[in-house]
């Protein structure tokens, strides 16, 4: 039997080594290389970043398996590798280990904590030095245990709590009775709570209060409550006095709910540090869900409820309260209580209510007068929403109620701001615009409301108290203002069927209008029926941003000894009626322009912008325009018993049209009174007249009309019908015997004529009394011809002058004669254009053996032609102004020439080359499109034959210019010659370039111009013939004699081959050979001699075929053996 097993473990042996050899030494070195590369991949992959922090629950089972030896040592071995990591985020299970993990971050840096337990505190946590802690709850609670104090204090740090995970919370044990709260505010810090839930009673506390006392100042804190939810019995939050500045939000809250069984919020602030709340629900058993001492806080979308129901008449049951000069501001939401919605305590403050709820079961608003030696009054004003309750003040004077919206269930109407109404809906008090307010100054009551005629008010006071902004006051009864009043902001109309005066100043009253409308409403009324009259010692003053407007008689009527002066606005679209005068304007006392517009008012007789019917009218500035009337559409003056005087010094007269005379000015006189005009500055421009005086007319019916005209502008005026005196009409009754006196001084510019209207048989005349300096010649009509009268006199010691006038007719001229321009006889002068167009603006007489003034003489321009002077008709000789008379009547003709056109040339180059031409071309620029030219070339002053093209190739040396005619359609000419461009004309410059001959070429030299590379060739030299090498060349192909100058190949024959052995073969070596060519030696590429045939080696080698034979060769026998070793013991057996 040990025989058999002795056997067959040799043959095992033997086949484990048979298979040994076939594994070499460098795969064994190469596996367990790998093998090794393998483990440092697996412990780079468990470097700390790649752990992770142990979850909660793994803390827990850590706990309940401390007695398990293992586990003890996995724990232990878990904390020795976190000592080695540095991170931001630490997880403590006690109150120590927080304290650690704060102690362990570095000054002004920040880290996150994490509760892995429900911790408490019996020892207070101080977070400082400027770190950033963010604490997060992660479904744990911090519980205080701690006796009259806060668990945490901040000290100019940062804080914030993160209670998102449900369970996360504070809390207070009831055992800890005299707890102050959470977290004390000490420096400035910043404090944020994310949600979760805070509860607890605490000893007269707060849960999160902001210190400033002697010791520490949290001045300038902020605090955050984010979906919190508190329960307490006391405060949620509060602070000492802070001096926090007014733009930082001290505390915000934003949703969460907050109930307390006593005061919710409190902020003490000594200026106005914002307050914000917004989504925010409180419920507060005695109150005030918050007071808002000092701080301005918004209030958007909360729910405030005080249950006070032991003492709802105390003012702490306030759903809001405000003291101290804070500013509570209710965007929307709910505020309730059963005491007081909102409440201004004593010690002053605003409330502003613009949407929500507000309701209260002693008062939905009340507000207390302000007790304090100083601060702001208290005040409740209520823009919008609605109020459930009473509203009651103890001093409507210092703490005043104001309702300007929203609906209410108690009566509010003593409490109305400007401009609104009360309206019932529902039984409830709604606030609305009180846009229609009627005004009875004679038989109405302030009692009234003003919603119609029959209940109207009696004073504009009242009516512009209850009227809105926007509201319009209708009067149906004449106002009257006997004392000093401004009206401001207020829109006025004439009530439907009003006939009769709506504002009547009176006995010294005094009546200013601003930015206010005065509207007749176009309501059809008989005369007399003004917008405003003045009258007994009244005046009036109309400012920038006033309409009087849309009345069927005059507009503003000014009595004797009253005044009217109108700094700004517009008196527009009225209307005198049938027979009256004065649209705008009506004026028997004093009237005073500075500015404004007084437009489109319509007179059916006299003074359509302004009728000045006694007393004086100054216009300094301003405008009277685009008016119309049968008179004087611009302002009529008509003197009576008494002077009338109109002074114009600034406004604009302009764009006003007369049925009949003067247009912009109607001057008349129609009893011993008489009219003065002065006319100092301003402008009488556009106007329109159909007779004459289309700027301004003077009629003398009874009584003086003075014109006194020293500055200013009159021009542009047009006598439509009569096409005469369109700047001055000048018109007696009675003739020369009695008309207005124009006197003109200074440096008026009148343009247009003045005409002397029905000035039989003696004659008008203007009289210049002072320095005199026209801008321009003034001309003068007349209707009477006969020769001699004086036309202008001048003061002694001026000089008369012919250029201030002129006659605007051709059969009269002027000459002085003494002190006076007198009419004498004349010829007139006609010019005309080439073509027969006459300028009819200069048409006028020359007296018989004068000379033509040359101010009288046109200047016309034409475009592309110069005027060279005048010719009589048929002459061709120019006239001399200087010296040529007018003895007949004259036609004298423009002579025009054609301008010269503008010429130069440019050459594409004034350097040339032999054989290389220069190209000149001209350029030609006029001002007239139609122009034909014709061109003549010159060289060195000398005509070229046949050049006469706009350009010209150029080819010799020298100065070349072109004269260009120009011709128009009328065959006008004018020919210039233009500057010289000077040409330069260079020879060649050649650089010989030589080619040797060749075997078979002949040589040459090419001679080429350095500047235009012009060449030729020359200097020819015959070819040198082959020179043939003895030595033979060859290639693959075959060899041949080659020519040593030009390679020329002779005697090309192949190749003839022998083999020629390099080395021979041996045994171990190969050898080699080669062809090679008989005749020129050239060689083939050797080739391989194979070595020589020995018998093969007949031993095994390791890893070869032989061992896989052997090695299945034992592995048969093996088998058999153990077949055989089977059977035997068989048998045995």
């Amino acid at each position: 039997m040990f025989r058999h097993k002795s056997i067959a473990i040799i043959l095992s042996m033997m086949l484990v080594f048979t298979m040994i050899p076939s594994i070499s030494f460098g795969d064994e070195i190469s596996t367990i290389e790998n093998q090794q590369n393998n483990l440092v991949s697996e412990e780079d992959n468990e470097t700390p970043n790649d752990k992770t922090l142990p979850s909660k629950e793994d803390e827990i089972e850590k706990e309940n398996a401390k007695d398990s030896v293992e586990n003890k040592t996995e724990t232990e071995n878990n904390a020795n590798y976190d000592a080695d990591v540095t991170t931001t985020n630490s997880v403590v299970s006690s109150e120590q280990e927080l304290r650690d993990a704060i102690e362990s971050i570095s000054d002004n840096d920040s880290t996150t904590i994490t509760l892995g337990a429900n911790i408490s505190l019996n020892n207070i946590v101080e977070i400082k030095n400027g770190k950033k802690i963010t604490l997060d709850l992660a479904g744990y609670t911090v519980t205080n245990n701690i006796q009259t104090e806060r668990a945490i204090h901040v000290i100019g740090s940062e804080l914030i709590v993160n209670g998102t995970v449900e369970g996360s919370g504070m809390l207070i044990p009831d055992s800890n009775n005299n707890s102050y709260g959470f977290i004390k505010i000490m420096g400035v810090s910043n404090v944020t709570l994310n949600g979760g839930t805070y509860s607890g009673d605490t000893y007269n506390g707060s849960f999160v209060k902001i210190v400033r006392n002697g010791t520490v100042d949290g001045s300038g804190s902020s605090v955050v409550f984010n979906n919190v939810d508190m329960t307490s019995n006391n405060r949620f939050f509060d602070t000492n006095t802070l001096l926090t500045e007014a733009d930082v939000m001290t505390l915000n809250v934003e949703g969460g709910s907050y109930n307390t069984e006593g005061q919710a919020f409190a902020a003490d602030t000594m200026y106005l540090t914002k307050l914000n709340f917004e989504g925010v629900q409180v419920t507060a058993g005695g109150g005030p869900c918050i007071e808002v001492c000092g701080s301005d806080a918004t209030f958007t979308n909360c729910e405030f409820e005080v249950t006070n129901s032991s003492n709802p008449s105390h003012f702490s049951a306030s759903a809001i309260g405000v003291s101290w000069d804070g500013i509570a501001t209710i965007d929307s939401g709910n505020y309730t209580s059963t005491g007081y919605g909102l409440y201004v305590y004593n010690s002053g403050g605003t409330i502003v209510v613009k949407d929500g709820t507000i309701s209260g079961g002693k008062a939905a608003i009340k507000a207390d007068k302000n007790v304090q030696p100083n601060g702001v009054k208290s005040s409740i004003t209520v823009e919008g929403g609605n109020t459930v309750g009473k509203w009651q003040t103890n001093d409507p004077t210092e703490a005043p109620l104001l309702v300007k919206g929203g609906t209410h269930t108690e009566n509010i109407e003593k409490y109305l701001d400007k401009g609104l109404k009360v309206e019932i809906v529902d039984g409830k008090y709604v606030v609305v615009e009180n846009n229609t307010v009627f005004l009875n100054g004679t038989s109405g009551n302030d009692d009234n409301n003003g919603a119609n005629k029959d209940n109207a008010v009696k004073s504009l006071d009242k009516a512009l108290e209850l009227v809105s902004e926007n509201g319009t006051i209708y009067i149906c009864g004449t106002v009257t203002i006997d004392s000093e009043y401004t009206l401001e902001n207020a829109n006025i109309k004439r009530a439907e069927g009003f006939d009769g005066i709506l504002l009547s100043v009176v006995d010294g009253g005094k009546l200013t209008i601003l930015d206010s409308t005065i509207d007749g409403n176009n309501e059809s009324i008989s005369y007399g029926s003004y917008l405003v009259f003045i009258t007994n010692g009244g005046s009036s003053v109309i400012e920038d941003g006033t309409k009087i407007i849309n009345n069927k008689t005059s507009a503003v009527y000014v009595n004797n000894n009253a005044t009217l002066t109108m700094n700004g606005g517009e008196i527009k679209n009225n209307s005198s009626a049938n027979g009256w005068g004065g649209g705008g304007i009506l004026n028997c006392g004093t009237t005073t322009v500075n500015g404004g517009v007084i437009s489109e008012n319509i007179a059916s007789t006299l003074g359509g912008g302004i009728y000045c019917e006694r007393g004086t009218v100054t216009l300094n500035g301003g405008e009277i325009r685009e008016n119309t009337a049968e008179q004087g559409a611009g302002i009529a003056v008509v003197g009576g018993k008494d002077v009338v005087s109109a002074i114009l010094d600034g406004t604009t007269i302009s764009g006003n049209k007369a049925t009949y005379y003067g247009g912009g000015v109607y001057l008349q006189s129609v009893a011993e009174g008489g009219v003065k005009f002065e006319m100092k500055k301003g402008s009488v421009i556009g106007n329109e007249a159909k007779m004459t005086g289309a700027g301004i007319f003077g009629y003398v019916y009874i009584g003086p009309v003075d014109i006194k005209i020293s500055g200013g502008t009159i021009k542009e005026n047009v006598s439509t019908d009569e096409n005469i005196g369109h700047a001055i009409g000048i018109y007696g009754y009675n003739g020369s015997s009695a008309y207005p006196r124009l006197e003109l001084s200074g440096s008026p510019e009148i343009v247009g004529d003045v005409f002397y209207q029905n000035d039989y048989e003696d004659g008008y005349v203007i009289h210049v009394t002072d320095t005199f300096t026209p801008i321009n010649s003034i001309e003068i009509n007349r209707s009477n011809n006969i020769e001699g009268l004086a036309a202008v006199e001048y003061a002694v010691g001026i000089s008369p002058n012919l250029e201030h006038f002129n006659s605007g007719n051709i059969y009269d001229g002027l000459e002085i004669e003494g002190q006076s321009l007198i009419w004498a006889k004349a010829k007139p002068v006609y010019f005309y254009d080439e073509d027969g167009t006459e300028y009819l603006d200069y048409r006028h007489g020359v007296i018989i053996g004068e000379t033509i003034n040359p101010n009288n003489v046109p200047a016309p321009e034409k475009i592309g032609y110069t005027l060279d002077g005048w010719h009589l008709e048929g002459e061709t000789e120019l006239w001399d102004f200087d010296n040529d008379t007018i003895e007949n009547r004259t036609k004298l003709y423009a002579v025009w020439s054609l301008n010269d056109p503008n010429v130069s040339v440019e050459a594409d180059k004034t350097t040339t080359h032999e054989d290389t031409d220069a190209i000149l071309t001209v350029k030609v620029t006029h001002k007239l499109d139609d122009l034909d030219y014709t061109y003549q070339w010159i060289k060195d002053g000398n005509e070229i034959e046949g050049a006469t093209t706009n350009t010209l190739n150029v080819s010799d040396t020298g100065n070349y210019t072109v004269k260009v005619t120009a011709k128009d359609t009328n065959s006008k000419t004018a020919t210039v010659e233009s500057a010289a461009v000077r040409i330069t004309v260079e020879g060649h410059v050649y650089v010989p370039v030589v080619t040797k001959p060749t075997c078979t070429d002949k040589g040459y030299t090419t001679y080429t111009c350095e500047i235009c590379k012009a060449s030729y060739v020359d200097d020819y030299k015959d070819p040198v013939g082959h020179s043939y090498s003895d030595k033979w060349s060859s290639d693959a192909n075959g060899h041949w004699h080659e020519c040593t100058v030009c390679g020329d190949k002779t005697g090309i024959a192949a190749h003839t081959f022998k083999w020629v052995i390099d080395k021979n073969a041996t045994t171990t070596v190969e050898g080699s050979k080669h062809e090679e060519c008989t005749v020129c030696g050239y060689e083939k590429a050797a080739v391989a001699i194979p070595v020589i045939d020995e018998p093969k080696d007949s031993n095994a080698k390791t890893g070869d075929d032989f061992n896989i034979i052997a090695m299945l060769a034992i592995m048969g026998m093996a088998a058999a053996v153990s077949v055989f070793m089977v059977y035997s013991r068989r048998r045995s057996n």
